[in-house]
């Protein structure tokens, strides 16, 4: 929303949740630090929408620093 409106509230909001996500690679067994939560407790998940797969793609676009086309991904557009 940053890269749309460049409303520094959209910016300050991506670094603290980029940071948060950083703070929840905990789990000494998970994937990358990562785990998911089920309802029979944590589990490591590969999944784009729950999983390592899309944390990892998060990351990357930030990274990046450019305009994403997640809605093109996820046939939205």
């Amino acid at each position: 929303m940053f890269l749309e409106t460049c409303r520094n509230e959209f910016k300050d909001t991506t670094s603290y949740w980029i940071q948060q996500t950083l703070n929840f690679s905990c789990f000494e067994d998970g994937l990358a630090g990562y785990k998911t939560w089920e309802k029979d407790g944590w589990k490591c998940s590969y999944s784009l929408l729950e999983g390592i797969s899309g944390i990892g793609l998060v990351l990357l676009s930030y990274l990046e620093n450019s305009q994403q086309t997640w809605d093109e991904i996820f046939l939205l557009s």
